[in-house]
């Protein structure tokens, strides 16, 4: 890919803001899981997946139940990070 000068930037920043949207405890449960799933398979990352401190404290929180119902509302979420 060719991007003009100054595109590079104005990219990342637009994917920034998409990124500080997201649930803090699903940015921290994602990093873990492609952290710990550098040196598996696909199929060996994904059954260990469970096991990720970050992602059972995710699917065990008040953020999991507010992601899917905001949706559902069809407004913003509003993040607790527990």
């Amino acid at each position: 890919m060719n991007f003009r000068p100054g595109e590079v930037l104005s990219l990342a920043r637009r994917w920034a803001q998409e990124l500080l949207q997201c649930s803090p405890m699903s940015l921290r449960a994602t990093k873990q899981a492609v952290l710990a799933g550098l040196d598996k398979s696909v199929a060996d990352a994904l059954a260990a997946e469970g096991s990720l401190p970050a992602i059972r404290a995710l699917l065990a929180s008040a953020d999991a139940v507010e992601g899917p119902k905001a949706f559902a509302e069809k407004r913003s979420p509003n993040w607790l990070g527990r």
